[in-house]
């Protein structure tokens, strides 16, 4: 009867033992969990602190520029990311920080801007929406062609520049200074959409 009793006591230590183990598990589960959001959350934090004080590097490097809106063959590259985000209002300035990535890494200048190509925004600067492509390309077009040698984009009326796929692609074989190949299947996609539309 006594060992019965004992049996029952250690059975009921271990049943209660077990229950405890039981929640100690499950708030470590929970514990994890929150630790693991609250991991996420601070690398969200300081990869947002990463992006804003890229962004404020970005715009001191920007205000050092020259301004030299004389001449836009003589322009660095940050005078032609200058250019760029002033365009419509700042239209274009959520592109600021990949312009200035790419266009530092491949050293732009402005002599270079009458050897791009329409894709060569996209493909080599990051502009990824079609519209703004198109746009901008008028604008480097219509600074190109602006015997002033400065175009500030911020008339209202748009430069129409019509661009002949035809000669992208002839400009694109002895002008660009990007490779060739890496521009053909697009060019070849921009001649075929000009077709069908004129049918």
């Amino acid at each position: 009867d006594r060992l019965n009793n004992d049996i029952n006591k250690v059975g009921i230590t271990v049943k209660n033992n077990d229950n405890r183990i039981d929640n100690l598990e499950r708030k470590l589960r929970d514990a994890q969990k929150q630790i693991i959001a609250m991991k996420t959350k601070i690398d969200e934090e300081e990869e947002k602190k990463k992006v804003d004080t890229n962004i404020i590097m970005i715009d001191n490097e920007l205000r050092k520029c020259d301004n030299n809106t004389d001449n836009w063959r003589r322009w660095t590259y940050l005078e032609i990311i200058q250019w760029i985000v002033g365009l419509e209002d700042g239209r274009f300035s959520n592109y600021k920080q990949i312009l200035f990535k790419k266009m530092k890494l491949r050293n732009m200048c402005g002599e270079y801007l009458m050897k791009m190509e329409k894709i060569d925004l996209e493909t080599f600067f990051g502009i990824n929406d079609f519209g703004d492509i198109c746009d901008l390309w008028q604008y480097i077009k219509s600074l190109i062609n602006d015997e002033n040698g400065y175009f500030n984009g911020n008339n209202p009326n748009k430069p129409k520049v019509k661009v002949n796929p035809l000669e992208l692609q002839d400009s694109a074989a002895s002008a660009s200074m990007f490779a060739e190949h890496e521009v053909d299947s697009i060019l070849d996609d921009i001649i075929k959409s000009e077709n069908e539309r004129d049918h």
